[in-house]
């Protein structure tokens, strides 16, 4: 049985599947989550009936709920990188590494949104081949959150296990403390 469901799961060959359960199934069995592959010849594909079909878009519905929600966290000027927040892994929030000689976070500077640079993620691909970012963490589900300086900009990135990185965010960065000619100086 496996060596006939599993190729079927594949976007090359035929397959006995409709497009719709086909998307189901490939969520269920995400390789960074399901280690089914492993059991070769002893796989036993998942109970066909409506009922169980149903449950599992339900339970594939939530995760895909979740998720989004840690998209739209990481891709706000809000999300911090020592504090990520319940939507992600605790383990996060522990390891905070230095990086490239500056913290992970950004003390001492303001982000503004940049959203146009986003529609221009062409202009960001061979910069963010030859950086390195100062923060690249992974979820359960395989999917990598990545934070890139290049400059005065932030820009976020976000790659699924099995796919291209794509920007979601550009920010720029400026100082939040005043400039030495802006601050007063008293002499007695």
């Amino acid at each position: 049985i496996s060596s006939a469901f599993w190729p079927s799961l594949s976007d090359d060959l035929p397959s006995m599947f409709n497009d719709e359960d086909k998307a189901l199934l490939r969520k269920v069995f995400n390789p960074c989550l399901s280690d089914r592959r492993e059991e070769g010849s002893r796989f036993i594909p998942p109970d066909p009936s409506f009922a169980y079909v149903q449950k599992l878009r339900a339970l594939v519905k939530e995760e895909e709920a979740v998720q989004r929600r840690r998209m739209e966290h990481f891709f706000d000027k809000l999300f911090s990188q020592q504090c990520p927040g319940p939507l992600f892994p605790s383990s996060w929030a522990s390891s905070v590494e230095i990086s490239h000689g500056e913290a992970a976070g950004r003390q001492g500077a303001q982000l503004s949104a940049r959203p146009h640079y986003v529609a221009q993620a062409h202009v960001w691909e061979e910069a963010l081949q030859s950086a390195l970012p100062v923060f690249d963490k992974s979820t359960e589900d395989g999917t990598r959150f990545r934070v890139y300086r290049l400059g005065s900009l932030e820009v976020r990135t976000t790659q699924e296990h099995d796919g291209l990185e794509a920007v979601g965010a550009v920010f720029s960065l400026s100082s939040t403390e005043p400039r030495r000619s802006e601050a007063s100086v008293k002499d007695d």
